[in-house]
This record gives C-alpha cells, sequence and structure tokens, in this order.
C-alpha cells in the first residue's frame, strides 16, 4: 500500500545508466557491440525538436509553502484522549489485512500502522471509508483498486480491506517563527527572512535542475520515437537488457533489506509475477535506447573523454557522498557509468539543437 517515492526516483536514476549503452570515440558502436545499429533501426528526426522547459521562477509563495514543509518534519503527534471516534486529519494507528476472493493479496497487510486520514497514501475509498470508525472497532472496507494500478494482478479487483482502529493522534504542527527557524537550523539562521533568503537558493537551484531534467528527457523520449526499428533486435542485447534489469532489482531490494517480493511491491508498486512480466517489454525498450544512443553519437561524433568521465566520477561521489573516488569505482559498473555520461552528452546536444520554449506551468 504505502509507497517510497524517493525509491522510485533513485531506481529510475539506476536504470538510465543500465538502459543506455555507449562509450569511447566516434564510431564506438561497431567496437562496442560489434554491428552497426544502423542495421536495426533507422534514426528519424532528432534535430530541430521543440521542446517546452518549465519556468523555474520562485515566488514568495512557493518559498513560504517550502519553509512550512521543512518545519512540519517536526511534527510531533498527541494521543487523542477526549474523543474516540475518527475524523479526517486524524492520524489512525490501524491494523489491516486486504483480501482479493477471501485470500490476502501480497502487500495488502500492516500493523500498527499510522495513516493520516485525507492523506491519499492509500487507494480511494480507504481513508474516507474510516472517518467515523470508534477506537477498538473491526470495519470491513468494500473497495476496488484503480484500474491504472501499477499491479496488473489488483488493477481494477474488488477487494475487502479488514481494518482495525487502535488509536487516534492528532499532528502537532511547528509555529512558524523566528525561534523556530533558529530551532530547526540549529542557530545558523536567526529569523524568517534571513532563512528565507537561502531557502530562494535553493528552490531556485532546484528549479532550474528540474526544468534542465524534464526537458532532457522529453527531447531524448521523442529521439527514441522517431526512431524506427528494422527487423528482429538481436538476442544477446535483448538478454543483456533483461539480465541488467532483474540484477539491479535484486541489488536495490538487497540494499533496502528486502526480499526481490517486498522491493516490487512497496517500490515500483508490482507483484514478482508483475514484473516478470514486464521484463521483454522494458528489454526492447532499453535494446532501442541503446541503439539510438549509439547511432546518434556515432553521426555527431559525441564521445566520453577521460576529462569527462572523472568529471561525472568527482559529481557523484560528492553527490551521493561516497567516502572516496576509489569506493565508487568500486560500486559500479563503469561501462555502464559510462554509458551514463554519454547519454547526457547526448541529450545536451539535443537540447543546443532543439526549438526550446518557456511555460509558467508546472
Amino acid at each position: 500500500m504505502k509507497r517510497f517515492p524517493y525509491l522510485i526516483k533513485y531506481l529510475l536514476l539506476f536504470f538510465a545508466f543500465t538502459l543506455l549503452a555507449a562509450c569511447g570515440k566516434k564510431k564506438t558502436a561497431q567496437k562496442e557491440l560489434g554491428f552497426d545499429p544502423l542495421d536495426y533501426i533507422e534514426l528519424g528526426e532528432y534535430k530541430g525538436l521543440s521542446v517546452t522547459r518549465v519556468s523555474t521562477e520562485v515566488t514568495e509563495e512557493d518559498i513560504d509553502k517550502y519553509l512550512n514543509s521543512l518545519l512540519a518534519q517536526s511534527d510531533s503527534y498527541t494521543e487523542v484522549t477526549d474523543r474516540d471516534i475518527l475524523k479526517k486529519g486524524d492520524v489512525a494507528n490501524i491494523d489491516f489485512v486486504g483480501k482479493k476472493d477471501g485470500v490476502a493479496f501480497e502487500g495488502g497487510t500492516g500493523e500498527d500502522y499510522d495513516l493520516e486520514i485525507g492523506s491519499g497514501t492509500f487507494i480511494p475509498g480507504f481513508e474516507d471509508g474510516m472517518i467515523g470508525m470508534k477506537v477498538g472497532e473491526k470495519r470491513d472496507l468494500d473497495l476496488t483498486f484503480p484500474e491504472n494500478y501499477q499491479a496488473e494482478s489488483l488493477a481494477g479487483q474488488a477487494v475487502v480491506f479488514e481494518v482495525t482502529l487502535n488509536s487516534i493522534k492528532e499532528k502537532i504542527v511547528p509555529e512558524v517563527t523566528d525561534a523556530a527557524v533558529n530551532s530547526y537550523t540549529n542557530g545558523e539562521y536567526k529569523t524568517i527572512d534571513d532563512y528565507k533568503v537561502k531557502l530562494k537558493e535553493d528552490l531556485l537551484a532546484n528549479n532550474i535542475q528540474y526544468a534542465d531534467s524534464a526537458m532532457y528527457t522529453e527531447l531524448w523520449s521523442q529521439a527514441v520515437d522517431n526512431a524506427t526499428i528494422k527487423g528482429e533486435l538481436p538476442g544477446d542485447l535483448l538478454e543483456e537488457k533483461k539480465t541488467l534489469l532483474q540484477t539491479n532489482a535484486l541489488s536495490y531490494a538487497e540494499s533496502y533489506g528486502m526480499t526481490l517480493e517486498e522491493f516490487y511491491n512497496l517500490s515500483l508498486g508490482l507483484t514478482s509475477d508483475d514484473f516478470e512480466a514486464q521484463v521483454d517489454d522494458y528489454a526492447l525498450k532499453a535494446a532501442k535506447e541503446t541503439l539510438v544512443l549509439y547511432a546518434i553519437s556515432d553521426a555527431e561524433g559525441l564521445s566520453v573523454s577521460d576529462k569527462d568521465l572523472q568529471d561525472g566520477i568527482d559529481n557523484y561521489v560528492a553527490m551521493y557522498n561516497y567516502p572516496s573516488k576509489e569506493e565508487f569505482i568500486k560500486s559500479v559498473d563503469m561501462n555502464e557509468f559510462k554509458e551514463y555520461i554519454l547519454e547526457s552528452k547526448v541529450q545536451e546536444f539535443l537540447a543546443d539543437n532543439a526549438v526550446i520554449s518557456v511555460s509558467k506551468d508546472d
């Protein structure tokens, strides 16, 4: 039921390493793949693409919302003792079991779980269906998973959640004051206004990073979509992509102390069967991206220099707080990392040759 957005984001970033392949000097495709990518794909339009870059403007309202959200990290909870009826906005401590056709399904069970009513954390109808429950009460919620739910085995399916309300808590949100800011920043900022200057800088940097990332991703998607597969792709390449996807999923599961089944469900909203059923589709998309990347880099003379590689290593050592370059190099497949660096260079090339407009929409 619960999602881990940071996992999903990190997983997608890591997949960027593994779903793409190219490195070295001009005409590296033949060297790395052993064949010409143009034997299997035909490049479509990739220069002169149109894209809208979101505005990076930071408003006073943005700063206030960000400040409130930061201070909300200091939220505390107190158990409600003057009433025993659950209402919207309360934090309900619950036990629950989700059943489909009378059988508990994977990922649908939890104990001693704190759920803010109205947060939209669980599927539609779950939280609303609990409103009015009394502490100690057990209630069956007849619900239907959304048609677009990620776990295909549950999408659009009718289920019953057996829910027990253990206790009710209220969230105490700290007031935004100079004292609260001083406490939150451990004395680094004495007043709200001083801290807002720093927050504006942080938000602007985040907005620029997001705008660039979204623009690069859109341009890359267009370039890949515009390319056409010619016949059946090499089996070895497809198998390589399947293996990488499965290996990386296992690596992530182990790094977070999860089983593969827990990882599929909690981070991706999929059962293990759902994930395996999608592997072929992922592999085909990954293989096509690899071929497009090699073809564009060869056509435009793009490659990864030693300096590019070292700069990339330095950036990731700093970004993810690795103790040293050596530790980082040990922890990643450097061929994959080179591929990621080349992908960045190709995306920058696409942006440099694109027609870019700016939108104020988020």
